[in-house]
């Protein structure tokens, strides 16, 4: 049981460590093509700041600038900035703690989880579940387990896991799919590449779901914190592993 809540919570951990950052190099050209470009990438960008305002609190008049913006760009281009201004609402994030009820099996496990702002996230499972109990930090993409015997155990059976999860949840997580195929259905954005999936909603970019080989999670509810959304309920299933369960948060907190 104990190392399939280590799994669970490598799942929990993804969703706070999905930052992406965008930067710019200065050009000095007289081609006039250069900057024609550049006002096609600015308004782009324009887009994703609009969208990024109008998603702290929505406004009419921030709404018929996205209007106006989407008229003058392709909608391929505007399903990539989407990706942007999905990172964008994790980038916004600011520390807090919270607890999370595992359902799974038929049980009924509460984990506390803390996530400091650019420092690091926190899991603490009681000593009720695991003997003496056990903390988990990851910093800068970096697992650390303590007790440190339980470490080696735990990623020597799920070694493989681990890489898996820390590859979805790395700093690129976003940017690998600015060049995904790219599938509208409905509301939902479906990027494909790989073996990666990554669903986001039309309306909000927010993330509704991801697969990669046989791991699967969807974001079933979120809370409005401060001036993001944070996953509250999510479901997922491990098929090689027949792992299926929820998270759900229970009251989120400032730090």
């Amino acid at each position: 049981m104990g190392k399939v809540l280590i799994f669970i919570i490598h799942i929990l951990c993804g969703f706070f460590l999905l930052f992406s950052n965008v930067s710019a190099d200065s050009i000095n050209t007289e081609d006039p093509l250069i900057y024609d470009h550049l006002g096609d990438v600015f308004l782009t960008k324009a887009w994703v700041e609009y969208s990024s305002s109008y998603d702290i609190k929505p406004s009419k008049t921030v709404r018929e600038k996205l209007n106006a913006i989407e008229k003058k760009i392709s909608q391929k281009e505007l399903h990539k900035q989407m990706i942007l201004r999905s990172a964008n609402n994790y980038a916004k994030a600011l520390s807090f703690k919270t607890g999370f009820i595992l359902n799974l099996s038929s049980k009924k496990i509460y984990i506390k989880f803390s996530y400091v702002k650019n420092d690091n996230i926190k899991i603490d499972l009681l000593s009720s579940f695991l003997a003496g109990g056990i903390s988990v930090f990851i910093k800068n993409g970096k697992i650390e387990f303590l007790p440190q015997g339980v470490e080696g155990e735990i990623q020597q059976i799920f070694s493989d896991i681990i890489l898996q999860i820390c590859d979805i949840f790395s700093g690129n997580f976003y940017e690998q799919f600015m060049d995904a195929k790219i599938t509208k259905r409905g509301k939902h954005l479906i990027y494909s590449k790989n073996d990666v999936k990554l669903t986001l909603n039309t309306d909000t970019a927010l993330v509704e779901s991801f697969s990669k080989n046989k791991l699967t999670v969807h974001v079933l509810k979120y809370r409005n914190f401060c001036v993001s959304k944070i996953p509250s309920k999510i479901k997922f299933k491990f098929s090689d592993l027949k792992i299926n369960g929820k998270l759900e948060a229970v009251k989120i907190l400032p730090i």
